[in-house]
C-alpha cells in the first residue's frame, strides 16, 4: 500500500501537475501539506497537537505564503488555476496519508530493505503507465541533459529524498516532519540566489524567519518543571 501511495500514484500526480500549472500554484498547495498530515493523523490514530504547535504551523505558512507571493498579498487574489492545479491539490493529501501510514512500518524492518520493497512495489504499477506513455509518444532521448535529469531525479529527489523523510517520520512522528516540508520555499530561495544570481529580498528574510520561527515553536519541547521541594541534579554534560 505504501509502495503505490507514495511512489506510484504521488509521483505521477506531482510531475503531471508540473506539466501544467505554475510554481507559485505548486508552492501554494504543498505549503497546506502540514496541516492535512496532521488532520489525517487525527482521523485515523487521533495524534492531536498543542496549541503551541498549531501556532508554529500558521506561522510558518505565512512564511511561505510571504515568500511565494514575493510579500504581495494581491497575488492570492489574481491566482489562475488550471487542470494541473487539480492534480496538485489530490497529490497532497497522498503524501499525508503515506506519511501518516509509515507509523505502521514493522520496527525490526531496516530502512534501506523497507524503501527497495515499496520502490520495486511503485515501479511495477508505474510500469503499465510508462508503456503506455511511450506508445504514445516515442522513448526518451538519450542526450547528457535528459540523462543527468533522470539520475538527478532518481539518486537525489527519489532515493535520498525517501531515505531521509522515512527516517525522519520515524524518528519524530508525522506531525513534526511534515511542519519541514515549508523549508522548500526557503532552501528554493537560497539555491536560487547560489546558482541563478537572483537577489535576496526583504521577504524573503521575513519568510524563512516566520519559517524558522514557526519549526522552533512546533518541534521545541519544554522540560517538565520540577516538583515541589524537589532538590535540582546537577548535570553531568
Amino acid at each position: 500500500g505504501l509502495g503505490l501511495i507514495g511512489v506510484a500514484l504521488f509521483q505521477q500526480l506531482v510531475y503531471l501537475a508540473l506539466q501544467y500549472t505554475t510554481a507559485i500554484n505548486a508552492a501554494i498547495f504543498n505549503s497546506t501539506g502540514p496541516m492535512v498530515i496532521v488532520c489525517i493523523s487525527w482521523l485515523l490514530f487521533r495524534d492531536t497537537i498543542s496549541w503551541r504547535q498549531g501556532l508554529g504551523i500558521v506561522l510558518s505558512l505565512v512564511g511561505v505564503l510571504a515568500i511565494v507571493t514575493r510579500g504581495e498579498a494581491g497575488v492570492l487574489l489574481h491566482l489562475h488555476f488550471n487542470p494541473g492545479d487539480l492534480w496538485a491539490l489530490v497529490s497532497v493529501p497522498i503524501w499525508g496519508l503515506y506519511t501518516v501510514l509509515l507509523k505502521r512500518r514493522p520496527a525490526e524492518l531496516d530502512g534501506l530493505v523497507f524503501l527497495a520493497a515499496i520502490a520495486a512495489t511503485g515501479v511495477l504499477a508505474m510500469s503499465p503507465l510508462y508503456a503506455w506513455d511511450v506508445w504514445r509518444g516515442g522513448p526518451m532521448r538519450l542526450t547528457p541533459a535528459t540523462v543527468g535529469i533522470v539520475l538527478y531525479t532518481a539518486v537525489f529527489a527519489s532515493v535520498l529524498a525517501f531515505v531521509f523523510w522515512n527516517g525522519a517520520v520515524k524518528e519524530v512522528g508525522p506531525n513534526k516532519a511534515g511542519l519541514f516540508l515549508h523549508l522548500h520555499p526557503a532552501f528554493t530561495t537560497v539555491l536560487a540566489m547560489l546558482f541563478l544570481g537572483e537577489q535576496l529580498h526583504s521577504y524573503h528574510l521575513a519568510g524563512i524567519a516566520l519559517i524558522v520561527v514557526g519549526i522552533y515553536l512546533t518541534t521545541a519541547t519544554r522540560s517538565p518543571a520540577p516538583a515541589a521541594g524537589a532538590r535540582a541534579v546537577p548535570s553531568l554534560a
